[in-house]
């Protein structure tokens, strides 16, 4: 039987690393290519979403075209993002910081008297109201609130029913962009 010399084994255990590690990031690169085409069709569907609510008399600098419609695709990516990249604390967290989303906010900027407004309990960067969600300074929002609020406020719209709506030309030429 041979005896395996130690440089031999530690020259085959850096080739083996080396393998590895290319491995690992001819993967990353599949991944951001992947990432990228994603990104790049959103771009598109964004463009097609803008085209359909111009048509509609809106004005595309004002609201979030994108928060009330995506393709399945979308919904699916971004749904799996926000269950993915944060934690349930880490979502209570954020949420309590945007507090310019929070319901008693959104209720004072209703207001159109500025003395409605200056009087209206809302919550502020630094404190939230006592009725409000976000009132305690440590909470979480679990998995089902994530996905019930998304199946709640976005409706899913396939490209058919874009080509459906806006023609199936006018589609087809955003989507070779």
């Amino acid at each position: 039987m041979r005896i395996i010399k130690k440089k031999t084994l530690d020259d085959l255990s850096k080739k083996i690393k080396k393998v590895e590690e290319k491995a690992n990031e001819i993967e990353d690169n599949n991944l951001n290519k992947d990432e990228n085409e994603k990104t790049q069709r959103f771009g598109l569907y964004h463009a097609i979403r803008m085209e359909k609510y111009t048509r509609q008399g809106g004005n595309p600098t004002l609201g979030n075209l994108d928060g009330q419609e995506y393709t399945s695709e979308e919904f699916e990516y971004h749904l799996s993002h926000c269950l993915n990249n944060y934690t349930p604390e880490e979502r209570y967290r954020q949420r309590k910081e945007m507090y310019y989303f929070h319901p008693s906010y959104i209720e004072m900027e209703k207001l159109d008297y500025s003395g409605d407004r200056a009087n209206a309990k809302y919550c502020t960067g630094h404190q939230c109201v006592p009725d409000c969600p976000y009132c305690k300074e440590n909470g979480r929002i679990e998995d089902e609130q994530v996905v019930k609020e998304f199946i709640d406020s976005i409706q899913i719209l396939e490209i058919e029913d874009y080509k459906k709506e806006l023609g199936e030309e006018l589609i087809e030429s955003i989507m070779k962009s």
